[in-house]
C-alpha cells in the first residue's frame, strides 16, 4: 500500500491512534512498574480487579455521554477529563510517592489505557464504510503499533533516570493534551457531535437502552466473545506478572520496556503485511479465531515441553495477536450493527464488559490464589485449553450471527411461513378468531370463513349453521362447504332447505359438496336435483349420482349425463365435460380420450382437468402430443403436477422412447414437467436429460426450475459440488450477455438486440439465484443482489461479506462482479456481433441482430440474412424476410424468395411475401 494514495481521513485516524497508543503503553508500563515497586506480586489480582471496577464505572458514564453527545463529543470530554486527572497524578507522584499514590496511579492509568481506545474505534467505525475498514484497519493498527514501539523505547530511556515515573506520566499527560487539541480542530468527526439544542438524556433512558441492546442475540454473542477472550488474556497476564516479578525483580522497567518493544515490532510486521491479507482473504472468521487457536496450541506445548516459561509465550501471543488481528476482527463484527447504535454498543460491549470481566476474573483469581500457586503450569494451561476451545465455538457463532445480521441490515431474509399451522392450532388464536368472527361484518366473515375452512377443524358447527341461515350468498356457500364435510344428517337437511330457493350457482355448489361426502343411501337426498330447472345443476347432480353405486340411481343419472355430453348445445357439452372430474367410481378414460380430440380448445381444457391418476395411463400419449400446443400447456402442466409421482414415472418412461433431436420442443416440455412432478431430491437422471438439450437458453430455464425444487434441504457434499459447478457456468453466461449488451452501439437500431441481451442476462441471474439457494435457502439472494447493484460501494461490500461467508471468496467474487457497474467499452461493429450471435438458439437474439443490418451491413452480411430465411423459428424468418426485402437489390432474387416464402407455414411470413409479390 502506498502512503501517497492514502486519503486524508485515514492519515488523521492514523495520527490520532499513534498518539493514543503511545499514551496507552507508556501509562501501562509505568503503572505496572510503579505498582510492583510498592507491592508484592500477591496483590496484583486485587489491583487489577479494582482498576477494572473503576473502568467499568467510567464505561457506564461514557455510554451515557455517547447517547447524549454522540461518540465525538464523548471522546473530547473523556480526553479532557483524563488529561486533568493525569496532571494530578503526575503532581502526586512527584510530591508524595507511596503506596496510596501507586494505587491511584494504576487505576487512572488503566482508564487511560481502555477508554480512549474504545472511543477511538467507535469514531473510526463511524467514518469508514465496510470496504474502507477492510482496506485500512491494518494501516491504522500499524500506526498504533509504531506508537507502542516508540513508547517502549521512551520508557527504557526514562528508566535510566531516578524520576522515571514522573517523566513517563508527564509525557502521557502532554500527549493527551495534544490529542485533545487535534480532536477539537479536525472536522472529520463533526457528524457525530450533538446538536447544540439537544435535550439531555435521562439516566433511566441509558439503562433501558443497555437492556434493549443486550436483549439481542447479536449483542449476547459479542458479549460472550469479549468476556471469554478477556478472561483468558487476564489469566495469562496475571501469571505473566507473577513470573516476571519472580525472574526480573531488580530490573522491572528495563524488562517491560524491552518486552513491549519487541512484541510491538512483531505487531507492526503483522499489521503491515498480514492483517489486510487475513481480512481480505481469510475474512472475519479467521481474524476472530486465530488467537484462541494459537493459545490452545501454545498451552499444549507448554504442558509438554516449556514448563513455567510457557507463560512468556502465551503473553507474547496475546500481546502480538490480540492487538493486531483479534481486535480488528472484533471491530469488523460491529459493522453488522446498525450505524446509529454502534457507538453505544461498542461502549457497552468493549468498554464496560471488558473491564467488568477483568474485575470478576481478578476477584476469582485472588480468591483462589492458593489453587494457582500449586502446580501452576498444569492448572493454568489446562484452563486455557478448555476456555480456548469454548472461545473458538463462540467465535464461530459470532461469525454466523455477523452474516445473519448483515443479511438483516440488507433486508434479504427469506420469509418462512412454515409455522403458520402451529399458530392456527394455538388455543389463544382459536379464541381470538371466534371473537373476531362474532363481531365481523358479512364481508369480513366471508374472509374469516375461508380461513377456518382451510384449517379443517371440526368444532365450528354453530358458527357455520348461523352462516347458512344468513341471506348473504357468500356466507351460505361457506356454510354449505363446511357442514357438508363436518356436519351430521340434520345439517344435510338444513343445507337442502337453505339452497332450495337460492341461485343456481349455490344449488350446484350444494350438490358438489354433499356428493363429495356422501356414501350409499346418503346420495338419495340429491335425487330431486335431477329435475332442477337449471341445466348446470341437473348435469352436476347426474355426475355426482354416478358415484352412488346403486343401479337405479346410476341408470337414471347416466341417462341425464349422456344427454348433456352428446348435446347439440355447446354450453351443455361444456357443463358435462366440467363435471367429468366429479365422477370418481366409473372409468371415464375413453370419454376423456375422445374429448381430447375435440376441435374446441375449451372442451379439451376441461377434459384435461378431469384426468386423474386412474385415467392417466389411457390418456398420457395424447397429452404428450398436445403438450406443444400453447393454449393447452397450462392445463396439462396443472393436471400432471396434481397427479404427482405416477405422472413423473410415466413422463420418464416416455422420455426414454424419444430423442431430443427428433422432437426438441416435446422433449424440453416433458423434461420441464418431470422436474415439476418429481420429488425434490437430486437426480442424476434429470441432470442427464438437461445435458441432452442443445439449446443453452432451454438448459438455463430447466436448470432454474430443477434447482428451485432442490432448495430447502440440507446441502451435502454432492449437492454443494453440483451447485458450485453450476454457479461458475451460469455466472460466466451472465457476464457474457452483460458484456455484449454494453458493447452495443447507441440508437434505436440496436434496441431490440439490447433488450434480448438484457433478458438473457436476467434469465441467467434467476438461474443463479436458484443455484445460490442450494447453499443457504434462508437468504433472499435476489434482494441481496439488487442491493449490491443499486446501493453503491458500501452495499456491495456488505453483500460481498455475506456471499464470502456462504460461498467462499472465489465464487463470491464471480457473483458480486455481476453487480458492479459495467465499465465503458468501445461499441462493437456489426461484423463482430454477427460472428458472436450467428447461430444463437434464441429467436429474439437472432431477430434483434437482423434488425441491425442496414444497406451497408447487408452488402457484407447478406449470407447471414439469407441463411435466416430458412431458420426453424417463424419470428426469425419473418424478420429476415423484412430485412431481405428492404435491402436486396436483385429483383429476380426478391421474386424467387417471395415465391418460396408464400408457401411458409407462418401466416405472417406468407402475408409479407404475397404483399411484396403484388407490387412486383
Amino acid at each position: 500500500m502506498s502512503l501517497f494514495k492514502v486519503e486524508r481521513k485515514i492519515l488523521i485516524l492514523c495520527g490520532i491512534y499513534f498518539l493514543l497508543a503511545l499514551c496507552s503503553l507508556m501509562a501501562r508500563a509505568t503503572a505496572d512498574s510503579l505498582f510492583l515497586k510498592n507491592f508484592d506480586r500477591g496483590q496484583i489480582p486485587l489491583m487489577i480487579m479494582a482498576a477494572a471496577v473503576m473502568s467499568s464505572a467510567v464505561a457506564v458514564f461514557v455510554t451515557y455521554l455517547c447517547g447524549r453527545f454522540q461518540v465525538y463529543g464523548a471522546m473530547k470530554l473523556a480526553m479532557a477529563g483524563l488529561a486533568a486527572a493525569m496532571a494530578g497524578v503526575v503532581a502526586a507522584v512527584f510530591v508524595a510517592p507511596g503506596k496510596v499514590v501507586a494505587v491511584v496511579t494504576y487505576m487512572v492509568c488503566d482508564v487511560v489505557v481502555v477508554t480512549p481506545m474504545v472511543l477511538f474505534w467507535g469514531l473510526a467505525i463511524g467514518v469508514l464504510n465496510p470496504q474502507e475498514s477492510k482496506r485500512w484497519f491494518g494501516l491504522i493498527g500499524a500506526a498504533g503499533t509504531v506508537g507502542c514501539i516508540v513508547a517502549g523505547y521512551v520508557v527504557s530511556l526514562a528508566s535510566r533516570s531516578g524520576r522515571v515515573d514522573v517523566i513517563s506520566l508527564g509525557l502521557v499527560t502532554g500527549l493527551m493534551a495534544v490529542v485533545l487539541v487535534g480532536l477539537a480542530r479536525t472536522r472529520l468527526f463533526e457528524q457525530g457531535e450533538a446538536k447544540p439544542g439537544a435535550a439531555p438524556a435521562k439516566a433511566a433512558g441509558v439503562f433501558r437502552s443497555l437492556g434493549g441492546m443486550l436483549g439481542s442475540r447479536q449483542a449476547v454473542l459479542m458479549l460472550l466473545l469479549v468476556m471469554l477472550s478477556t478472561m483468558v488474556i487476564c489469566l495469562i497476564d496475571i501469571h505473566f506478572k507473577f513470573q516476571v516479578a519472580k525472574d526480573h525483580e531488580g530490573n522491572l522497567n528495563h524488562f517491560f520496556g524491552r518486552f513491549y518493544t519487541y512484541s510491538s515490532i512483531v505487531q507492526l510486521v503483522l499489521q503491515l503485511f498480514i492483517v489486510r491479507t487475513i481480512l481480505t482473504k481469510g475474512g472475519v472468521v479467521t481474524a476472530i479465531t486465530v488467537l484462541p487457536a494459537l493459545l490452545v496450541i501454545s498451552s499444549v506445548c507448554a504442558l509438554t515441553y516449556a514448563g513455567e516459561s510457557g507463560v512468556y509465550a502465551g503473553k507474547f501471543i496475546c500481546q502480538v495477536v490480540f492487538f493486531t488481528i483479534e481486535y480488528v476482527g472484533l471491530q469488523m463484527l460491529f459493522l453488522a450493527v446498525k450505524k446509529q447504535s454502534r457507538g453505544q454498543m461498542k461502549s457497552v460491549i468493549d468498554g464496560l464488559a471488558r473491564p467488568a470481566t477483568i474485575a470478576a476474573s481478578s476477584l476469582v483469581i485472588t480468591a483462589t490464589l492458593a489453587f494457582w500457586q500449586q502446580d501452576s503450569v498444569v492448572r493454568l494451561n489446562t484452563v486455557v485449553i478448555v476456555a480456548g476451545c469454548i472461545w473458538l465455538v463462540v467465535a464461530w457463532l459470532n461469525y454466523r450471527q455477523y452474516l445473519a445480521s448483515l443479511v438483516g441490515m440488507l433486508d434479504s431474509h427469506v420469509i418462512d411461513f412454515d409455522d403458520e399451522s402451529t399458530v392456527m392450532m394455538d388455543s389463544r388464536f382459536d379464541a381470538q378468531l371466534r371473537e373476531s368472527l362474532a363481531k365481523a361484518s358479512d364481508t369480513e366473515a366471508g374472509f374469516l370463513a375461508e380461513l377456518i375452512i382451510g384449517m379443517r377443524r371440526a368444532d365450528w358447527h354453530d358458527e357455520f349453521r348461523a352462516m347458512l341461515a344468513k341471506g348473504d350468498d357468500t356466507l351460505k356457500r361457506a356454510g354449505v362447504r363446511y357442514l357438508a364435510e363436518f356436519g351430521d344428517a340434520a345439517d344435510r337437511d338444513r343445507i337442502l332447505a337453505a339452497v332450495q330457493d337460492a341461485p343456481a350457482r349455490l344449488r350446484a355448489e350444494a350438490v358438489h359438496c354433499l356428493g363429495a361426502h356422501s356414501e350409499g343411501q346418503q346420495f338419495r337426498i340429491l335425487e330431486p336435483f335431477l329435475e332442477d330447472a337449471d341445466p348446470g345443476v341437473r348435469c352436476a347432480c347426474a355426475a355426482v349420482l354416478l358415484n352412488s353405486g346403486e343401479l337405479s340411481l346410476n341408470v337414471r343419472a347416466g341417462n341425464v349425463f349422456y344427454e348433456f355430453l352428446h348435446s347439440d348445445e355447446p354450453a351443455h357439452r361444456r357443463e358435462a365435460v366440467q363435471c367429468l372430474s366429479r365422477i370418481r367410481h366409473l372409468d371415464t378414460g375413453l370419454i376423456t380420450t375422445e374429448l381430447l380430440g375435440d376441435p374446441d380448445d375449451a372442451i379439451r381444457r376441461e377434459a384435461i382437468h378431469s384426468i386423474d391418476a386412474a385415467k392417466l395411463e389411457s390418456t398420457f400419449e395424447r397429452l404428450a402430443e398436445l403438450i406443444t400446443e400453447e393454449p393447452l400447456r397450462p392445463a396439462i402442466s396443472a393436471c400432471l403436477q396434481g397427479i404427482g409421482k405416477p405422472a413423473a414415472e410415466m413422463i420418464e418412461r416416455h422420455l426414454d422412447t424419444i430423442e431430443y433431436a427428433d422432437a426438441p420442443e416435446t422433449f424440453r416440455l416433458l423434461a420441464q414437467l418431470l422436474i415439476a412432478t418429481r420429488d425434490g431430491d437430486k437426480s442424476a437422471r434429470i441432470e442427464q436429460l438437461i445435458a441432452q438439450i442443445s439449446s443453452e437458453t432451454a438448459r438455463a430455464q430447466l436448470m432454474r426450475e430443477y434447482c428451485a425444487t432442490l432448495a430447502g434441504g440440507r446441502p451435502d457434499k454432492a449437492l454443494t459440488a453440483f451447485a458450485r459447478e453450476q454457479l461458475a457456468g451460469v455466472a460466466r453466461q451472465a457476464a457474457f450477455y452483460r458484456e455484449q449488451s454494453a458493447k452495443l452501439p447507441e440508437g434505436g437500431q440496436a434496441e431490440a438486440l439490447r433488450l434480448a441481451c438484457d433478458h438473457h442476462f436476467e434469465l441467467r441471474l434467476q438461474v443463479l439465484f436458484s443455484v445460490l439457494r442450494l447453499f443457504d435457502a434462508t437468504i433472499d439472494y435476489e434482494k441481496l443482489f439488487r442491493a449490491a447493484a443499486t446501493g453503491g460501494a458500501n452495499a456491495r461490500a456488505e453483500v460481498g461479506e455475506v456471499l464470502e461467508g456462504v460461498l467462499g471468496q472465489a465464487d463470491a467474487g464471480r457473483v458480486i462482479g455481476l453487480a458492479k457497474p459495467e465499465p465503458e467499452v468501445e461499441p462493437a461493429g456489426l461484423a463482430s456481433l454477427v460472428e458472436t450471435f450467428r447461430g444463437h438458439d434464441s429467436r429474439w437474439i437472432v431477430s434483434g441482430l437482423l434488425l441491425m443490418v442496414d444497406a451497408d451491413g447487408y452488402a457484407a452480411h447478406g449470407d447471414f440474412v439469407r441463411e435466416s430465411l430458412r431458420h426453424a423459428d417463424a419470428v426469425v424468418r419473418e424478420t429476415a424476410l423484412e430485412v431481405f426485402l428492404a435491402h436486396e437489390p436483385g429483383r429476380e432474387a426478391v421474386a424467387a424468395q417471395c415465391e418460396l416464402s408464400a408457401r411458409d407455414a407462418c401466416e405472417a411470413v406468407v402475408r409479407l411475401a404475397k404483399r411484396k409479390l403484388s407490387t412486383l
